[in-house]
């Protein structure tokens, strides 16, 4: 087989940390190896992941008997709430459905796309969504809120952009110091009385509380994952940490960068093949993600080769809204979708001839 550098046409770079690598050379890669997945923020470069989603959910982790702990910020966490259900497949189906056809008024604020944003979320969970994702018998959802701090704790469009530039400001000192303007609340549900504990509940690389997910929470914890700063309003009260402003998770997590103690491999299906690990990183091209936090994770993402051959020669995104007409962006955004299958499809053939090797490439450090 042609190792995936020498061959152009395969659509999808895997990239394995070296423990990763380790462990597939040595025993092929099977659902009960991973023990976690990574969901970043994104938006609608989402859509060339849907179809991998389905099949991961649907049908490769299937009989999962075991805890499988997903980890998502903004669009992952919303995709892992799909992941939870009792019909995934389905249930991503119906959210790429309602996301992709979206279409927003010429001069959108924050009050319609918030609106816009409460019926994707409603949409998502559907009538019995809520009950199946906290009472899933093995996975478990972790998703990532901000907490604004001083004056990012403000609702208020000028305070907000004063709070983002001394973040970024912050942020391009150190990254520690984002802290100053932001608190990590981690909502999971993973209880304590179960034997094999969630490696998420152990972050320490910066400010974190956790907190469990219940029925009074979930849903704006939902909400508040995806509420981008001065875009969609931030939620208010969430169960548990209580009364705030809750941002994005993406402020802090974007395609992260944690230290993730478990003897399983952690797969992170990307949109991309490179990592920025914050929101406020993606100016910073210098920030890298530190390679040991990546030690045992098996990145998925579309190859460069496969994404030049994409309408545009790119996968689609949240400037989309602005640059096309509806009449233009959704069959766009419908053949991204349907171009995703061939990630999904490429991962299952992997699965079932276990020719992993020939297609990985080790990764001594994630690239930015």
């Amino acid at each position: 087989m042609t190792p995936i550098s020498n061959n152009k046409q395969v659509p999808v770079t895997l990239l394995a940390g070296r423990e990763a690598y380790q462990k597939i050379a040595a025993n092929g890669l099977a659902a009960n190896d991973i023990s976690a997945l990574l969901g970043a923020s994104g938006g609608p470069k989402w859509f060339i992941l849907s179809a991998i989603d389905q099949y991961l959910a649907g049908e490769f982790f299937a009989d999962r008997q075991q805890p499988l702990d997903l980890l998502g910020t903004s669009a992952g966490g919303w995709r892992f709430a799909c992941y939870c259900q009792q019909q995934p497949a389905e249930a991503t189906r119906r959210f790429v459905e309602h996301y992709a056809n979206t279409v927003y008024s010429a001069q959108a604020n924050a009050n319609e796309i918030t609106t816009k944003a409460i019926a994707l979320v409603d949409e998502l969970l559907g009538e019995h969504g809520s009950e199946q994702i906290l009472s899933h018998p093995s996975f478990r959802l972790h998703m990532v809120v901000c907490r604004g701090k001083h004056l990012a704790a403000s609702g208020n469009k000028h305070r907000q952009m004063l709070a983002l530039a001394a973040a970024a400001t912050l942020n391009g000192i150190h990254r520690n110091l984002l802290s100053l303007s932001f608190e990590r609340i981690l909502l999971h549900n993973s209880k304590r009385s179960q034997s094999v504990q969630s490696p998420f509940l152990q972050l320490n690389d910066f400010p974190t509380r956790n907190f469990q997910l219940n029925q009074h929470n979930l849903r704006a914890g939902l909400l508040a994952t995806g509420a981008i700063p001065l875009v969609i309003h931030p939620q208010r009260h969430l169960q548990g940490p209580g009364e705030g402003y809750y941002y994005d998770g993406g402020i802090v997590d974007y395609h992260f960068d944690l230290n993730i103690k478990t003897q399983g491999i952690v797969l992170y299906p990307h949109f991309y093949s490179g990592i920025t690990p914050g929101w406020f990183d993606k100016s910073l091209t210098w920030r890298k993600a530190q390679a040991d936090n990546y030690r045992n994770v098996l990145l998925v993402a579309p190859s460069a080769n496969f994404v030049s051959q994409l309408p545009h020669g790119k996968i689609s995104d949240r400037n989309d809204f602005k640059t096309m007409a509806p009449a233009q962006r959704i069959p766009y955004w419908q053949q991204i979708i349907s171009e995703g299958q061939r990630i999904a499809d490429f991962f299952a053939e992997r699965v079932v001839k276990q020719d992993w090797l020939d297609y990985i490439q080790p990764m001594d450090a994630p690239p930015r």
